[in-house]
């Protein structure tokens, strides 16, 4: 009798310990799945922002000149935008190249818009005024309008920038058009890719 009851409870532990281990998987495999999808969610979230405006998302800055500037600077327009820093001399020395595109491809439908990524507006507000002084000096007589670094768009773009300075260019709806162009170059060397993006969405 006893080696019967030893038998059925074990046979009951056993049934016990197979079921708790088939819950155990299947709540693993439901945490799992719904962690998944979670992340889809996520990606098709952050994919849906980007279609709805731009690879920069929706932000709202500050331009050095003191002005909001929000995601609609994008819109309509072919925008070439520079990140730039005031430690980075070739970023800031290209500038004034920058600033006779903007001007001489204004009829074409082109401007040019700066990020200066050397200036970061913290979450509260604050930001160093020595950068902003440091900043409005090196784009003095720049009428281009260059924006401040917050979290917003270090979190959509700048967080990616690996070299200083970058440039890219941007459609109507605020999409990258081709690739990113690392580096400083000569003034001649940025009206042929400004042609080139110019005739590729003709």
């Amino acid at each position: 009798m006893k080696k019967r009851y030893s038998a059925v409870l074990a046979l009951v532990i056993s049934m016990l310990m197979a079921f708790v281990g088939c819950s155990a998987a299947k709540t693993q495999t439901d945490a799992s799945s719904r962690e998944e999808t979670s992340t889809e969610q996520t990606t098709q979230e952050q994919k849906d922002k980007e279609n709805m405006h731009g690879v920069f998302g929706e932000f709202t800055s500050v331009g050095l000149d003191g002005k909001e500037v929000d995601q609609s600077i994008f819109e309509g327009k072919i925008t070439m935008v520079s990140i730039w820093a005031t430690i980075s001399e070739h970023s800031v020395n290209q500038l004034a190249d920058l600033e006779k595109i903007s001007e001489e491809y204004a009829d074409k439908g082109l401007q040019v818009v700066g990020v200066v990524s050397s200036v970061y507006i913290n979450p509260d507000g604050s930001l160093s005024e020595d950068g902003v002084n440091k900043a409005q000096e090196a784009a003095e007589g720049i009428s281009f309008v260059n924006i401040l670094t917050n979290n917003e768009l270090k979190a959509a773009k700048l967080d990616e920038a690996r070299y200083i300075p970058e440039t890219f260019f941007l459609d109507g709806d605020g999409n990258i058009i081709g690739s990113s162009y690392v580096g400083s170059k000569s003034y001649e060397d940025w009206c042929d890719i400004v042609d080139g993006v110019l005739e590729s969405i003709k």
